[in-house]
């Protein structure tokens, strides 16, 4: 019998496996115990990101609980998009109502009580848990997350395809719900343009202190024609550009030892000042400013905004259009 995705105890007792080799699996480091009663295979643990291990955790406490599927950041994670980073984000489970059904708030577990249409729920074989759909785990977390996270999850989803019309239909699904008209108001804020966990984050957490929507994405050239750079972002009101230069860039950027840190360093200092001799104030942070705090990244941001001057800027900047399905 072939032992699923997360088993339990009583699966590795009916596949012929006695208490005590249990015992010495997990001692020995050959399976790994995800909760009291739960494992997975040491060697599917060490295979798995971040957002793996999530997965893997939140589906082991599914299985101990009847009918409890996969939603929010679990099904996100389980759906491949980026969960927050800096810390362990808890399990999040929904159950459809009943007798027995109880919202659950804790620390690492979070229980939501709510219909779960069949259109709305995928089943999953070989985890032997269900999760809640592409579009339906967008519109729970556009009702429950903190808006800049909401707004990441959403943009990773229609970037990997969701539809605008499953992203407008989803929240209209849940009218009457807690928090749909939260959900509804906040679609409008979803681009599909941005590329990381940071940019969204970012640009959302700075709009809620009063900073305008950048435009994602512009590709810049001098008055020549010459291509300079593609940005992250163009505050065309202002003359300023900005770069969210979080870890999966630098990962992406093939960054493996010191060396290589160098040469990313010249060739950003180069591009840089190609862009500030076409008279554009640039703006730049990392995963790590937005760590430290919104008010640290809302003042380095406002004070570029301030200093930039959109009647310097000479050459030509031009936004990545929406995609025509948006």
């Amino acid at each position: 019998m072939e032992l699923p995705l997360v088993f339990t105890t009583a699966e590795a007792l009916e596949a012929g496996w006695t208490r005590h080799e249990v015992t010495g699996r997990v001692r020995r480091g050959d399976w790994v115990r995800l909760r009291s009663g739960a494992f997975c295979l040491a060697e599917r643990w060490r295979a798995s990101d971040a957002s793996g291990r999530h997965v893997l955790g939140a589906v082991a406490v599914a299985r101990c609980r009847d009918g409890a599927v996969l939603s929010h950041l679990s099904a996100a994670a389980r759906w491949g998009w980026p969960l927050p980073p800096g810390g362990d984000q808890p399990s999040w489970l929904t159950t459809a109502p009943g007798p027995a059904t109880r919202t659950v708030r804790l620390e690492r577990l979070r229980v939501e009580v709510a219909d779960l249409g069949a259109p709305e729920v995928v089943p999953a074989v070989a985890a032997r848990v269900s999760v809640t759909s592409r579009a339906r785990t967008v519109a729970d977390c556009l009702r429950h997350l903190p808006a800049p996270d909401a707004v990441a999850v959403a943009d990773a989803a229609v970037a990997a395809g969701l539809s605008r019309a499953d992203l407008d239909e989803a929240p209209r699904r849940q009218t009457g719900w807690p928090y749909a008209e939260r959900a509804r108001g906040r679609v409008r804020l979803v681009d599909p343009r941005r590329e990381s966990w940071l940019e969204s984050w970012s640009v959302v957490r700075l709009h809620e202190r009063g900073v305008p929507l950048p435009e994602p994405q512009a590709v810049v050239h001098d008055r020549r024609g010459r291509f300079l750079a593609r940005v992250d972002w163009w505050w065309p009101q202002h003359g300023v550009v900005g770069e969210a230069d979080g870890r999966v860039k630098y990962r992406r950027a093939g960054i493996r030892t010191p060396e290589d840190a160098d040469r990313l360093l010249r060739e950003e200092k180069g591009r840089e000042d190609r862009l500030r001799d076409a008279g554009l104030e640039v703006v730049r942070y990392g995963t790590r400013d937005a760590d430290g705090g919104i008010e640290e990244l809302l003042d380095r941001v406002g004070r570029a905004l301030a200093r930039g001057d959109p009647a310097r800027v000479h050459g030509r900047i031009t936004p990545t259009p929406l995609p025509r399905w948006w």
